[in-house]
């Protein structure tokens, strides 16, 4: 499997009947041979919190979560602030090049939000701060 990875130039691969965390046991295997950053997209977001969890057992580090900015699903009318802003982590994260390859796990509804471009990300970031209220809420303030 790792050679089909290497050969192939954008490689996407799909396992099938897999049990437990062997997924993830594979998963970090084929990480740690490639060294290149990984997406990896499960089917909801339960199953997302599983897999990240399990990798991050077997690694010992923390791996990229990407969740939707909604706590509900497909309800765009209430945000949360704290999703908003892990979703905002993540993007500078990968948008560092000369961080280490990363993992990066999310489920289909967060990949479908719009994310904000380049330019206006590192315009934000320059102008805003974050703040966290006696409930452990994270704001970005500009």
């Amino acid at each position: 499997m790792a050679t089909a990875l290497h050969s192939a130039r954008h490689p996407r691969v799909q396992l099938r009947g897999l049990i437990g965390s062997s997924d993830a046991v594979l998963a970090v295997a084929l990480f740690l041979l490639q060294q290149k950053t990984t997406l990896f997209v499960l089917p909801d977001r339960e199953e997302a919190a599983y897999f990240l969890n399990d990798l991050e057992n077997i690694l010992g580090k923390e791996a990229l979560f990407f969740p939707a900015s909604c706590r509900k699903a497909f309800d765009f009318t209430q945000p949360d602030n704290s999703m908003v802003l892990q979703r905002a982590e993540v993007l500078n994260e990968l948008k560092n090049t000369e961080a280490a390859a990363r993992l990066v796990v999310t489920y289909p509804e967060a990949l479908s939000e719009k994310v904000i471009n380049r330019n206006s990300l590192e315009q934000q970031n320059n102008n805003s701060q974050t703040t966290t209220d006696s409930k452990g809420n994270t704001y970005i303030t500009n």
